[in-house]
């Protein structure tokens, strides 16, 4: 079988990728999470302010299945000593985090974990959280807690059934801001969370990390190549390079730029 371009990715191009990746890119962090387990206990401690969480099994890109077989692929699933289970998605299009997802994402989780001839109150605790690049619940907040209330006494429901958004739009100077000020920035140096540093540098610097990149990159073949692409054309756009001086340092065709050159939607 012939190879093309879109199905190969050439080493220095690899390299240049990873150099490029961010925590935001889900690729990574899925990379980070799945390397360096205590990542997804180090955020959920901050996202949650429970210091003394500690999380048993983590599991990336993990496929939970709807009664309506329409499955969700979860970028981390965590699970803590007591039994919680997690589900932490990284998403640069507020689209994509819509509340209707969450609330998707939330009912696969049940779907799943309820085993046949399980009692109801046996569903485990469930947070789903997504960390954002933008603000897609438009409440300039950079952390927000979702739980259902009974309207007429404002108490909680007690589902035990709860959706976290944290904001890298909104990144402060507390851990939990300086945590995802670092999901933006590619260079490991550059970072603030020494966990985070740590993890993002042996992906991307050591001779280890960085061939366990390349194979997971090769492994998504042409899906990562376009996304790199797209990412690439805007970046070159947002730095003011013209379409001839993007098609050419990038080798792209018309039908390329064209696809890559329009913004995603917010």
């Amino acid at each position: 079988m012939n190879e093309t371009r879109d199905t190969i990715i050439p080493y220095e191009e690899k390299l240049a990728a990873i150099r490029q990746m961010t925590l935001a890119d889900d690729t990574f962090f899925c990379a980070v999470c799945n390397h360096f387990p205590e990542i997804a206990q180090f955020l959920l401690r901050l996202l949650l302010d429970k210091p003394d969480l500690t999380v048993t099994k983590v599991q990336t890109q993990a496929d939970e299945r709807s009664l309506t077989d329409r499955s969700a692929v979860l970028d981390v699933l965590a699970v803590d000593a007591a039994g919680k289970v997690y589900d932490i998605e990284v998403e640069n299009s507020d689209r994509r985090a819509q509340p209707e997802r969450a609330r998707f994402h939330s009912s696969a989780l049940d779907a799943d974990l309820l085993g046949k001839n399980k009692n109801f109150a046996q569903l485990p605790e469930t947070y789903v959280v997504f960390i954002t690049r933008g603000d897609p619940l438009k409440t300039g907040r950079m952390l927000c807690r979702v739980e259902r209330v009974v309207m007429e006494t404002g108490e909680l429901f007690g589902d035990r059934e709860h959706i976290v958004y944290a904001s890298m739009k909104y990144a402060d100077e507390t851990p939990l801001g300086r945590a995802l000020g670092d999901f933006l920035r590619p260079n490991p140096k550059d970072m603030r969370c020494a966990e985070l540093a740590r993890a993002a540098e042996y992906l991307k610097a050591s001779n280890k990390g960085v061939t366990e990149m390349c194979e997971i990159m090769e492994k998504l073949g042409d899906k990562l190549n376009r996304k790199m692409k797209y990412e690439n054309v805007q970046r070159m756009l947002k730095l003011g390079f013209d379409k001839s001086a993007i098609m050419s340092a990038l080798n792209l065709t018309e039908a390329e730029y064209a696809e890559f050159s329009v913004p995603a939607a917010g």
